[in-house]
């Protein structure tokens, strides 16, 4: 029986993420970049550096060949700079043959006019790598929010805190932020885009737990700049309705990564620290002043391997409906963080 086949654009850090996910599932996997030198640093640096050695059932194509290429991909994964999401998956849908296509976060920069993607266009699905709201600890997060206990949610809290110096260790090819479109917030970049999944999964949060009037109501930002370049180094978001609030808070600064979601209702708390310690996730619940926590073990693979199974286990427009990272979810953030800079640049 043939391997199913995986087609990534992109042999950056998600690319690379991507591949090794794809060879532990045991798939066959195909990887192009426009760049033939970001090609050889996968292969030569990269791939080795993080994973030991190079595997040979990973094939690199060039770029000027890969829409020529006939082979039906189970799965097309897009790991290319985020002002180029869109044109590529048009692209794709035209040229190639495919079952699913899975675009990195976000899926384009806020400022990106058309949103022209459609499921209609193809036979399979769009998604978006919202990856987070797929592990464990944030599918057990979710089911303990729905015991009854907890119906009357009054507060959200969620901290996303990371500064350059653990983002820039994982692309440890780059001089600094403006190497790339992360120091760009108009391609992309930016504490609001490159730090997302908080906004992703505040949404999430909202649409299961709070009212539907419980909407963006302010913000504040602090913009870093070098020469016609600027990124959002800080950016706050604050919902709310009468009775119910949520606070988004991502920074680019911190020296230390700190990424937790705290929800309280009337007399319970509990709280969700992802990467609590190395390879680590933990959920803490407080009532009564008692407080108990558990721990849910991981690795950085199986945090895109849980991303793959998911789209692999997805039959049926209902199923789609309900994945948390269906195109639908990815532009409802995007949504948001324009409205966020908007609403700042207003001040």
């Amino acid at each position: 029986m043939d391997k199913k086949k995986v087609l990534i654009f992109g042999a950056g850090s998600i690319g690379n993420h991507m591949t090794y996910a794809s060879i532990n599932l045991g798939y066959k996997v195909f990887i192009t970049d426009k760049s033939q030198t970001a090609l050889n640093r996968m292969k030569k640096l990269i791939y080795k550096k993080r994973y030991g050695k190079w595997n040979k059932e990973i094939t690199q194509v060039s770029y000027k060949e890969v829409f020529k290429n006939k082979f039906f991909f189970d799965l097309i994964i897009i790991g290319t700079p985020p002002d180029t999401h869109l044109d590529l998956a048009e692209n794709i849908i035209k040229n190639l043959k495919f079952k699913n296509i899975l675009i990195e976060k976000p899926l384009f920069p806020f400022n990106q006019k058309k949103i022209n993607l459609s499921n209609k266009k193809i036979h399979g699905n769009i998604f978006c790598g919202y990856n987070h709201s797929l592990s464990n600890s944030f599918l057990e997060f979710i089911k303990i929010l729905s015991n009854k206990k907890f119906r009357n949610i009054n507060f959200i809290d969620i901290q996303w805190r990371e500064g350059w110096e653990g983002i820039l260790g994982a692309h440890f090819w780059m001089k600094n932020e403006y190497d790339s479109y992360l120091g760009n917030y108009l391609k992309g970049g930016g504490a609001s885009q490159e730090h997302s999944h908080s906004i992703h999964l505040g949404y999430i949060l909202k649409k299961l737990f709070l009212k539907k009037d419980c909407k963006y109501k302010s913000g504040q930002t602090y913009f870093q700049k070098s020469g016609k370049k600027k990124y959002d180094k800080f950016s706050q978001l604050f919902f709310a309705n009468k009775t119910q609030s949520m606070n988004i808070s991502i920074d680019l600064f911190s020296p230390v990564a700190k990424k937790e979601i705290l929800v309280c209702s009337d007399r319970f708390k509990v709280k969700l620290e992802i990467n609590f310690k190395k390879n680590q996730d933990a959920i803490t619940t407080y009532s009564n002043g008692k407080q108990k926590i558990k721990i849910f073990k991981k690795t950085r693979s199986i945090e895109f391997e849980n991303e793959l199974n998911h789209i692999k286990k997805i039959n049926n427009a209902t199923q789609y409906k309900n994945s948390s990272i269906n195109l639908s979810n990815a532009v409802e953030t995007i949504k948001i963080i324009k409205k966020h800079f908007t609403y700042c640049d207003k001040k």
